[in-house]
């Protein structure tokens, strides 16, 4: 016998002691590599050499708890938003370390509230927010709060700068939510991401608070893939356009430091 023979028997005994999870970690790795297209369950099984009755028992699990999504249309799967999640709640705490310097200079230099925020599926949450030395100030956001795409300077930054097909995808599936705040639609949300996108940074002049103007900013990652966004909220009458310009250059200054 082989050494690669007596190390594979021995990888077989150990996974046969947990056979059902090293399954389903095989099927969540051929569901994200097809997650594009989307693979049904006959499809799945094959690829992983398992019977489609257990498959179908695992992925039963797997939706019920959102680690996977199923199409009911298409009869496919692919990776569902809990998982996502998973994913977000361990970056954040990456990201929130890696800017959390950033955004407390632009709120000593700019006396305004400050938040750093990224995406879950079609919400931005809030990660990191530091406090400004103004009298009165906005609390748009707190840790942990959420609001639908294009809800806020940040929110909106998060989206306006992204594919236009991941925009429009962005808004078809938050059409119905954007009414609750501050009777926003889709067409002024789509008008303001345009309006950004020729600004270079969001200008969010009382669109979702009145008196409240934000201006928001995209942070890059590898690829010039959107990771997170920084905003700073402030009454209206300390944030006309020029100031909301000269912010945004100090917060892309800051993030390139």
């Amino acid at each position: 016998m082989t050494t690669g023979q007596k190390i594979n028997e021995k990888e077989l005994k150990r996974r046969k002691g947990a056979q059902s999870i090293y399954r389903t970690i095989d099927l969540l790795r051929t569901l994200a590599e097809c997650n594009e297209a989307g693979i049904n369950l006959s499809d799945l099984a094959r690829k992983n050499s398992l019977p489609v009755a257990t498959v179908h028992r695992i992925v039963s699990v797997l939706v019920s708890e959102e680690l996977v999504s199923f199409d009911p249309l298409s009869k496919s799967y692919r990776i569902g938003f809990g998982l996502y999640r998973l994913g977000c709640n361990a970056r954040q705490f990456s990201i929130r370390d890696t800017y959390r310097k950033c955004i407390e200079q632009i709120a000593q230099s700019t006396g305004e509230t400050v938040y750093l925020v990224v995406r879950a599926g079609f919400d931005s949450l809030c990660i990191d927010l530091v406090e400004g030395e103004f009298p009165i100030r906005i609390m748009a956001y707190d840790i942990g709060d959420r609001r639908p795409l294009g809800v806020g300077a940040g929110s909106l930054a998060l989206m306006a700068f992204l594919p236009l097909n991941e925009t429009e995808a962005i808004l078809k599936a938050n059409r119905n939510r954007y009414t609750d705040y501050g009777g926003l639609s889709v067409e002024r949300v789509r008008q303001m991401v345009d309006i950004s996108r020729s600004l270079g940074h969001v200008f969010n002049e009382g669109n979702y608070l009145a008196g409240v103007t934000g201006v928001g900013v995209p942070v890059y990652g590898p690829e010039d893939t959107v990771i997170a966004a920084i905003s700073v909220a402030s009454i209206s009458e300390r944030m006309d356009p020029e100031r909301a310009s000269e912010i945004a250059a100090m917060i892309r200054h800051s993030v390139v430091l």
